[in-house]
């Protein structure tokens, strides 16, 4: 070849061409500087359609009812929407709200229905006349007592409602002044109460007379199995005769 020949240089440069592989970084600029035309686009549902232009690589975006030209196009749609970014730190807790009113009260309930009746109970013992009070079982009830006179006794009778199976002994009947302020006992604690196998007489209250014995019917200190007597003594007025009067409670209880 000669040195001092003279050759023209022509240079060829390929024209780009965009393939599908290309369209990834394009739609990414395309959303950097369309940012805003985006939401113009579609922004009920974050897609940007569009059609690429397979002779030159150009990218249009279309909108509404536009579509893409099928024989020289192929269409594209893609998300706005980025990955999810991590879960953000937990937040402090918030101070306690202040406590709501009280509510209304609600209507009452309706009644129930009846429930059912219960089984019938056992036949109880029948009571006559051969019937006595069973053991620790207590009859109560009271008396009372007027007279007249000075230096005598006045008395009442008390029948035992249910009689007991047997007398009690003297040392099984107490009388506690309750009105002139004597102290109840173990065998009598209480007005209507009395310890199994006890007679306990609670006088209440008297005037111009004490409280002296309670006896059987036979006479003996004690009661019989049917009753018993109240006796108290008239201690008249000034030296002289006066009404006298005496009341109270009792209670027994079979031994």
């Amino acid at each position: 070849m000669p040195p001092n020949a003279d050759y023209g240089l022509a240079m060829h440069f390929p024209r780009p061409r965009l393939g599908y592989s290309s369209v990834v970084p394009v739609l990414a600029l395309v959303l950097v500087l369309g940012g805003v035309a985006y939401a113009a686009v579609n922004p009920s549902n974050s897609v940007i359609s569009g059609c690429y232009q397979k002779k030159t690589g150009a990218l249009r975006i279309i909108s509404g009812s536009q579509k893409c030209k099928p024989k020289t196009e192929a269409a594209l749609s893609w998300n706005q929407k980025g990955v999810a970014g991590a879960p953000g730190a937990t937040g402090a807790a918030g101070a306690p709200g202040a406590a709501g009113a009280p509510g209304t009260p609600g209507s009452a309930g309706s009644t129930g229905a009846t429930g059912a009746a219960g089984a019938t109970g056992a036949t109880g013992t029948d009571f006559t006349d051969t019937t006595t009070l069973a053991s620790g079982q207590t009859e109560t009830g009271g008396y009372s007592i007027y007279g007249y006179g000075l230096d005598a006794y006045m008395s009442d009778t008390v029948n035992l409602r249910i009689p007991l199976a047997a007398p009690l002994a003297a040392a099984n009947v107490s009388t506690v002044n309750v009105g002139a302020g004597a102290p109840y006992t173990v065998d009598c604690p209480a007005q209507g109460e009395a310890a199994q196998g006890y007679l306990c007489v609670y006088l209440l209250a008297s005037t111009n007379s004490v409280s002296t014995a309670t006896e059987t019917f036979q006479g003996g200190v004690g009661a019989s199995a049917t009753g018993f007597t109240v006796f108290n003594y008239m201690e008249g007025s000034g030296g002289a005769p006066a009404a006298a009067s005496a009341y109270g409670v009792w209670a027994v209880t079979a031994p």
